[in-house]
């Protein structure tokens, strides 16, 4: 939301689509408030009227793509989940052509679209910038791993949970749904198991992207 929109700015806009009396369809969707302003009292000003999160322009794509994928992943948390819906089957490997998917679930290019406002340029830089962002949480999953720390696999195995949540690569999130919910039980042999699955489907999902020209194709895969 730009702050500083003509006749209503985006204060005011805000405080109308949180008001509880509005029509709008959905009070809590998230809103990020865009200045050119920096200064403290503006940040707080934008926050007291319902916004979640704030950027100071001039805009930086890998901060925005980062504050986006944060209130993307609290706002799916709220949403309510049938457990039995929840993990996928992706023990077998499926592929996917640039025509069409034959598993939307690695990645449906049409739902991330819509997701952005049908903006296609917007859709692609998230996915250029992605796979590093992916591969560095990883990573750092595969620490916690070797440390045993049960929280932070769970925190690290969350957030990866909810990136790819947010860019439709479900089957990925799937199974770091799956190692977060291990290491919350405290089950890190489980969790381990489930780390060989992870990276297959960040390879398989990180070839999709790349027979669709989204991406170069790399593996993170021993």
């Amino acid at each position: 939301m730009d702050v500083q929109m003509p006749e209503i700015d985006g204060v005011e806009a805000t405080k109308m689509i949180r008001d509880p009396v509005s029509e709008v369809r959905n009070r809590n969707i998230p809103i990020i408030a865009i200045t050119a302003h920096a200064m403290n009292d503006d940040r707080q000003g934008c926050l007291d009227a319902g916004m979640n999160a704030y950027i100071s322009k001039p805009i930086q794509p890998e901060e925005l793509y980062r504050v986006i994928s944060y209130e993307l992943s609290l706002a799916s948390d709220q949403l309510p989940v049938n457990n039995e819906q929840v993990i996928a089957d992706s023990s077998s490997p499926t592929t996917m052509t640039s025509d069409n998917c034959t598993d939307k679930r690695i990645f449906c290019r049409e739902e991330l679209l819509a997701r952005v406002g049908d903006n296609e340029s917007f859709c692609q830089n998230i996915l250029k910038q992605l796979p590093k962002h992916l591969q560095d949480e990883i990573e750092k999953l595969k620490a916690d791993m070797n440390e045993n720390d049960a929280k932070r696999i769970r925190m690290n195995a969350h957030t990866i949970k909810g990136t790819a949540s947010n860019v439709a690569a479900h089957r990925l999130s799937d199974v770091a749904y799956e190692i977060e919910i291990a290491a919350k039980k405290g089950e890190l042999d489980k969790a381990r198991l489930l780390m060989d699955k992870l990276e297959q489907e960040y390879d398989i999902f990180l070839s999709v992207l790349a027979d669709i020209g989204l991406t170069e194709q790399i593996s993170i895969c021993s």
